[in-house]
């Protein structure tokens, strides 16, 4: 799944330290992320040849976007003084993320325009790569930057909101506080013996079949959810509900929560028209190889029954 990066380490505890040069700077432009160019990684641009070698997306280090402002300045006193502001902002403003190994990430909140040696690249791109690491620290930091840029001010009093100095949090005068979004959600396989329950969305863009899913509502436990959900969307019962595994779900501001149960009673289905196009029994046998990736609970889960794996 995207947050397995081993041998990779992941640090998420808060600390109020400044960028050093040699660390990673992530800077977002609606659902892009900039990244340095290396002929030399031959990373595969959207926007640059299709048939180029696919390589590790590289992340900008302060030191080089600190090296390309002065060399975008012109020679001169005022052009020094122009690339000397610009780093200092840089170095300023930066907003301390996350540590992977020993590499520290600071997100960076504005840029005048994209350096010269670097680009936008879409985070979808990355997304779709099989190496992890890349893909986790980039949707990892756009959680947290979407957090940071909702939150500017307060929702009881409108005050400007204040960063604490001793963890993740957001705080104003009047006492309200804030911390990042995380929303628990439930990934439901619903098994019938040799059957999985798959679905398909109405009206979204993604079109693959999936799994059962849902929100948690308030004043509810996860096991409840469970049931409500695959009631609501396919009309049945179920029983024995057992948690698989957990994933951090960034593009939601999410932990998804995968649970294996079985159908209780009738396996006729009712779907929900207004969230389901499409709702069908499929046998362990009948699900195809070929379509499941493995960045996803969903996918995990999908294919870990198609495998016929024993886990309870």
């Amino acid at each position: 799944m995207i947050q397995d990066i081993f041998p990779h380490i992941y640090h998420n505890e808060y600390h109020n330290i400044s960028p050093k040069p040699e660390s990673i700077a992530l800077y977002y432009e609606k659902d892009a992320l900039l990244l340095a160019r290396d002929e030399s990684k031959f990373w595969k641009n959207s926007e640059d040849t299709p048939d180029a070698k696919p390589g590790a997306p590289v992340f900008p280090r302060f030191s080089d976007l600190e090296k390309a402002f002065r060399r975008k300045e012109a020679p001169g006193a005022d052009g020094e003084s122009s690339a000397a502001d610009a780093a200092a902002s840089l170095y300023e403003n930066a907003v301390y993320l996350f540590t992977i190994d020993d590499d520290e990430f600071f997100l960076v909140n504005e840029l005048a325009s994209v350096p010269t040696g670097f680009y936008m690249e879409k985070i979808a791109v990355l997304v779709n790569r099989d190496d992890h690491y890349p893909q986790f620290a980039a949707v990892t930091g756009r959680q947290l930057y979407d957090w940071y840029r909702d939150r500017k001010y307060c929702g009881r009093c409108g005050r400007p909101l204040k960063k604490d100095t001793k963890e993740r949090m957001l705080y104003c005068e009047c006492g309200q506080i804030e911390y990042p979004k995380i929303s628990p959600a439930v990934i439901v396989a619903v098994t019938n013996g040799s059957k999985i329950l798959l679905s398909r969305y109405s009206g979204r863009n993604y079109t693959r079949f999936g799994l059962t899913a849902g929100f948690c509502e308030i004043g509810e436990s996860v096991e409840n959810t469970v049931r409500r959900e695959v009631m609501e969307e396919v009309g049945l019962h179920v029983k024995n509900i057992r948690f698989y595994k957990s994933q951090p779900w960034s593009f939601s501001n999410s932990v998804l929560i995968g649970f294996f149960c079985e159908v209780d009673g009738s396996d006729s289905i009712t779907i929900d028209t207004n969230e389901l196009a499409e709702a069908v029994w499929v046998e362990r046998k009948d699900i195809p190889t070929e379509e499941r990736g493995g960045n996803s609970l969903t996918e995990e889960m999908i294919n870990f029954f198609r495998d016929n794996k024993v886990y309870f």
